[in-house]
């Protein structure tokens, strides 16, 4: 017993350092155009050439969600995420190198679809090896990963602007690729000899012997149900809605708060682009923040996003009233609302997917749920300079609440239908 516990640890640890690595290394070449935009001559690229091929990658992220999602409940997932890395690590690679704004579209378009395949495997996998709090402790490992390579991206950036070296951001998110692609291959041959055929025999539909010692016997492989059933039995409806609204403002505000600051307080722009930083220190807490509300205390997926964006609703209120009052104000309203939409697309994304084991569509709706996450994304990358052009910084800032009501608005007509949906799957 002692034995099957120490490798159930071993194996959890291992799980987690994986996709930590992983998760940091997507967000280093997915984020790394957006974060360098600064250090970018005019004379390359325009603000606006610059919003579209942001919304190409957002665009493609999205649709491609949706096919990882499929795919990763029918194939080994773990050849989705190795396809997404060697592609994700070309586009990088060839980036600085392109001089054609309609080739760049593309080879972002390209790298936005290579990066959709990582999250839906990821999640299929970690409900293959991982239950319950071991499933929990993981997501959240993960999700500050996430947070970490965002400060990792932005504090590079910085020291690349400050060097006026732009290419070396993509120089450097190509080494870390390949660093990552080593560590999977080593990583998934050492989970195979301790669980062999896991991952086939959850495919395949057969009973998948427990890592666990609290499992006391093989966990019956999840029978498939009809997806449309699925969504109408637990309003996944208002969850695409919800997932879009936090898609909408986490990327509009991340994605063009360098340039507010720039543009508002006549900040320089290596320091704009460091201000980013803020963010995702915050972001770590808040990401702690919802794990503890999921395992400890609210323990359902929609009072947790009621709770985290309420407070982002105000926050984005306090920061259109007073858009001008001074850079540190606003930098302080802006974590504050970054770090609680991480926290809430941490529990649509993360926690919520793993609901639905028992009808076989975890990647799946991982999939639906990360694509009309992007399908915010990618209208708020274009929308966000659009509307400062034609109004101002505060109409569309105060345009940003208006969303997060969206969202709560969402999280109200869900709330019944989803609690019934939760005692029906409960494990």
């Amino acid at each position: 017993m002692k034995s099957i516990k120490t490798k159930a640890n071993d194996s959890s640890t291992l799980i987690s350092i994986l996709f930590c690595l992983l998760y940091f290394t997507s967000y280093m070449t997915r984020k790394s155009f957006s974060a360098i935009k600064l250090g970018i001559p005019d004379s390359i690229l325009t603000d606006v050439q610059i919003g579209y091929i942001g919304s190409a990658l957002f665009f493609t992220y999205g649709a491609g969600q949706i096919i990882s999602g499929v795919l990763g409940d029918r194939i080994d997932p773990r050849k989705l995420i190795f396809c997404g890395l060697g592609v994700t690590t070309l586009c990088n690679a060839a980036f600085p190198f392109v001089t054609s704004v309609p080739l760049l579209i593309v080879l972002w378009a390209i790298n936005g679809f290579a990066q959709a395949l990582f999250w839906p495997p990821i999640v299929k996998l970690m409900t293959i090896y991982l239950k319950g709090e071991r499933y929990t402790k993981a997501v959240m490992s993960v999700s500050m990963a996430a947070q970490i390579a965002l400060l990792a991206v932005y504090a590079s950036a910085a020291l690349f602007v400050s060097l006026a070296a732009w290419k070396g951001m993509f120089a450097l998110s190509c080494v870390l690729a390949v660093i990552t692609g080593i560590g999977l291959v080593l990583g998934f041959r050492t989970l195979e000899r301790r669980h062999p055929n896991a991952v086939r025999d959850a495919l395949a539909g057969k009973a998948i012997e427990p890592s666990d010692p609290s499992e006391e016997q093989a966990s019956p492989a999840p029978k498939k149900e009809s997806l449309w059933r699925i969504i109408l039995a637990s309003g996944l409806l208002f969850v695409f809605v919800m997932t879009a609204t936090v898609g909408f403002l986490r990327d509009g505000i991340e994605e063009w708060m360098s340039t507010y600051l720039y543009t508002t307080f006549s900040l320089k722009a290596d320091l704009s682009t460091l201000m980013n930083l803020f963010m995702p220190i915050f972001g770590l807490l808040c990401v702690r923040f919802a794990a503890m509300l999921h395992l400890r205390i609210l323990k359902d997926e929609m009072r947790e996003v009621t709770v985290l964006m309420s407070i982002c609703a105000a926050a984005t209120l306090a920061l259109g009233l007073f858009h001008t009052l001074h850079p540190i104000f606003s930098i302080v309203m802006i974590m504050l609302s970054v770090g609680c939409i991480h926290a809430a697309n941490t529990s649509l994304t993360c926690y919520l997917p793993a609901r639905f084991v028992k009808s076989g569509r975890v990647s799946t709706v991982s999939g639906l749920v990360n694509a009309f996450t992007y399908v915010g994304s990618t209208i708020a990358t274009s929308a966000v300079p659009w509307m400062v052009q034609e109004t101002s910084w505060q109409a569309t800032i105060l345009s940003w609440c208006a969303v997060g009501l969206v969202c709560l608005a969402a999280c109200v007509l869900i709330a019944r239908t989803w609690k019934k949906f939760l005692k029906q799957n409960k494990d």
